[in-house]
């Protein structure tokens, strides 16, 4: 076994370029990763908001159209009692031969 004294000296030396810098990249690699993650977590909760707007808008719309419905069966209700009173002759009443 022919070791040198640099050969191991560089392997087991503290401040090993080659450690450092794999250290530093590994540090980079985990930084973008948790931003890519954080990006993704912010999009989605947009994409949530919209969708709760989205469905607060049809059931407020829903709750529009329901009424509109009782007020178009209400007018429809009335237009049918005055066409049944159509042509039926108003009864007039006198209290007294005076009036």
């Amino acid at each position: 076994m022919d070791h040198s004294f640099s050969s191991i000296h560089s392997s087991i030396h503290p401040y090993n370029p080659k450690g450092f810098i794999f250290g530093v990249a590994g540090g980079v690699v985990i930084w973008e990763y948790d931003k890519s993650k954080e990006k993704e977590r912010v999009k989605e909760e947009k994409a949530k908001k919209a969708r709760e707007h989205q469905a607060n808008k049809i059931m407020e719309m829903e709750k529009r159209m329901v009424s509109l419905e009782d007020a178009v069966r209400v007018s429809m209700n009335n237009i049918l009692e005055q066409q049944r009173h159509v042509g039926e002759p108003e009864i007039v009443r006198r209290r007294g031969w005076l009036w």
